[in-house]
């Protein structure tokens, strides 16, 4: 796991050489073990090593084969580069034990098709200067967007790096805000590629490469998701798909550091440390972080699970103090991110790096076997979208006129928005349950800057539902979480807070051999009646307690509503209303009060809007403001 940086001229043989080191050191986080750099004509590359696999100085990148003439950073992990290194050996000489080294014999024997063949996550570029005419610049990005990809590009050079940050190490790539971000931060709390929050900087998107070659610019997509449904057994799948879990849990155990797994007690990453257990011959190391706010608080999930296995557990409590925290966070994140489980994601991170260098997780689980609560929330109004119409109406009718309440408000207001729900359309209810701020709320939110700009975020998810073949709703839906939801709001989380710490991640339930294999089972097996993961429960009810198997899903939230209640609520008011505030410059100040006051009357829970408020105000101020990046690292 490393951190990558390049520059290609294409006019210039020239590299700046110390813009290139700023922006490989900047990087020092994701990989603290070495330093490197390749410099030739027309081209720069940094790496930043953070060992896993062959910790010797043969595994040091930039790496090259044995001509010189291609040259390759690489950021992630191949988990079949003993496979391909066999197949390839017959024809390549290899200099090390990396899988690094696969990559570039793969792509001079494959070229692109080399993207095909690779399991694992990764984010790559490869100079390719056999045709010294051509001069090639080869970049990737992994099936599901694991690891993070930048660009930016000009008529004289193209820049890329694993972080923003990175990039605008050069002073004179402006840091113009795009004002479509904003709006979908808004919506959404995340920044879908391949926009950034700066114009003119670019992300790689999920599955997709990129070919920079003298100046013009080439993206393709090279793997997709289809969910061709086949016709066997319950049996079957429940067998196959075991089967294919504990395939890819085993191949990704190759560490020559030591590894854990973080437990959050839900039935994915307990079916991780329960598999980790069989492959391993001493105590799995495990990591949990818990709230004293107990609606909250999985510790007891956890540690059902450390004791069935008898891990290696260990665990922290989060307090609201944490906070303090939040500005590094910010640095590290690059972008506007306001996904609060990001705290206790950094949390977990920092404990886990005490004892362990890689971890696996659980993610994946929920979007692969339908475990949200959006998907069997859609089968409720498909019923009752099948009760005459009459007497829907009437039910609308008699909730209008509930008075509202001074004691069991939540029960009015759950009523009010079933009700709210019950008269849109499929596609919108399941738009309106990713959404953090609607276009009312949004609108009234930002100022003039915006006008004449269509502030409507939904048809980014609209075009997902669309895009898929399946005629299915519910595998539209998580054909959609898995394109947009997965990649930049739940692997953001885990990339980030995992290489703040120097620490890997790796996702089982990401493995694209089983994401395919789950693709193809009947959605009617994944939420069977209003049972979610129906299928994976049961390939895994030989392998889990009951206790952990039947729980109520509870996702890894932050209790922010309480905090912004309590603890918080000066520390939001000070920051929001401050009168030389960043976000004043795109959100009314008026529009902000109201949120803040609509949530502390409790007359609506606004907490998520007022994080993402919080987070873009210290982003700008870290950003733009003070721009002094390094200051804050």
């Amino acid at each position: 796991m490393c951190g990558i940086a390049g520059i290609y001229s294409f006019k210039s043989n020239d590299i700046d050489k110390s813009l290139l080191k700023n922006m490989t050191k900047i990087l020092n986080h994701r990989g603290p073990d070495s330093e490197n750099y390749h410099i030739d004509s027309h081209i720069g590359l940094g790496h930043k090593r953070l060992s896993i696999i062959d910790l010797s100085k043969n595994g040091r990148q930039p790496m090259c084969n044995e001509e010189g003439d291609v040259w390759l950073v690489f950021n992630g992990e191949i988990y079949n580069f003993l496979e391909l290194k066999a197949e390839l050996e017959k024809k390549h000489k290899f200099m090390s034990n990396t899988d690094s080294e696969v990559i570039i014999h793969g792509y001079e024997e494959y070229g692109e098709g080399i993207l095909k063949k690779l399991i694992g996550m990764f984010a790559f570029a490869l100079w390719d200067n056999r045709d010294r005419k051509k001069r090639r610049l080869f970049l990737a990005k992994d099936r599901l967007g694991k690891k993070p990809l930048f660009y930016y590009y000009d008529d004289e050079r193209f820049v890329f790096a694993s972080e923003l940050k990175s990039i605008i190490e050069d002073e004179t790539i402006k840091r113009d805000i795009c004002l479509e971000s904003i709006s979908s931060y808004l919506s959404y709390g995340y920044i879908p590629a391949p926009k950034s929050i700066f114009k003119g900087i670019y992300k790689i998107m999920p599955g997709y490469s990129l070919i920079c070659e003298d100046g013009k610019i080439k993206t393709s997509q090279y793997w997709d998701l289809n969910y061709d449904e086949m016709n066997f057994s319950e049996d079957y799948y429940a067998k196959t798909l075991l089967a294919n879990f504990e395939e890819a849990v085993r191949i990704r155990l190759t560490s020559d550091v030591p590894l854990g797994a973080f437990l959050s007690g839900g039935i994915d990453s307990s079916a991780v440390v329960a598999m980790m257990s069989r492959f391993s011959n001493k105590p799995v190391k495990t990591f949990t972080i818990g709230f004293e706010e107990q609606e909250f608080n999985e510790i007891p999930y956890a540690r059902i699970i450390a004791e069935r296995f008898g891990t290696e557990h260990h665990e922290k409590i989060v307090r609201p103090d944490v906070i303090s925290i939040l500005p590094k966070l910010v640095w590290h994140y690059d972008e506007p991110y306001s996904d609060s489980s990001a705290l206790p994601s950094y949390y977990v991170a920092k404990m886990a790096k005490e004892h362990a260098t890689v971890v696996l997780t659980g993610d994946g689980g929920d979007e692969n076997f339908a475990g949200y609560e959006r998907y069997s929330r859609d089968k409720i109004f498909s019923k009752y979208e099948a009760i005459p119409d009459f007497i829907r109406k009437t039910v609308s009718y008699s909730i209008g006129l509930l008075p509202l309440p001074r004691e069991h408000y939540g029960l009015y207001r759950k009523l009010k928005r079933f009700d709210e729900l019950s008269k849109m359309s499929r596609e919108d209810r399941f738009i309106n349950s990713l959404i953090i701020c609607d276009d009312k709320m949004k609108n009234d939110l930002v100022n003039q800057r915006f006008s004449g700009l269509d502030l409507n975020s939904s048809e980014l998810i609209r075009c997902e539902l669309r895009k898929n073949n399946s005629h299915d709703f519910l595998n539209k839906m998580m054909y959609s979480d898995i394109k947009k939801y997965l990649p930049y709001d739940l692997l953001v989380k885990m990339d980030i807070a995992t290489m703040a710490n120097s620490l890997e991640a790796r996702s089982p339930f990401l493995d694209h051999k089983l994401m395919e294999f789950a693709a193809s089972i009947p959605s009617s097996l994944k939420l069977k009646g209003f049972t979610k993961k129906y299928i994976l429960k049961k390939s895994l009810n030989k392998l889990l307690p009951k206790q952990i198997l039947n729980r109520e899903k509870k996702g890894f939230g932050v209790p922010l509503n309480a905090w912004f209640m309590n603890d918080l609520q000066n520390l939001a008011y000070n920051t929001l209303l401050d009168k030389e505030t960043f976000i004043s410059e795109y959100i009314r100040p008026n529009g902000v009060k109201n949120v803040l006051d609509m949530h502390s009357a409790k007359r609506k829970n606004n907490a998520a809007i007022i994080w993402s408020l919080l987070w873009l105000e210290i982003w700008g101020r870290i950003y733009i403001q003070d721009r002094k990046l390094k200051n804050v690292y």
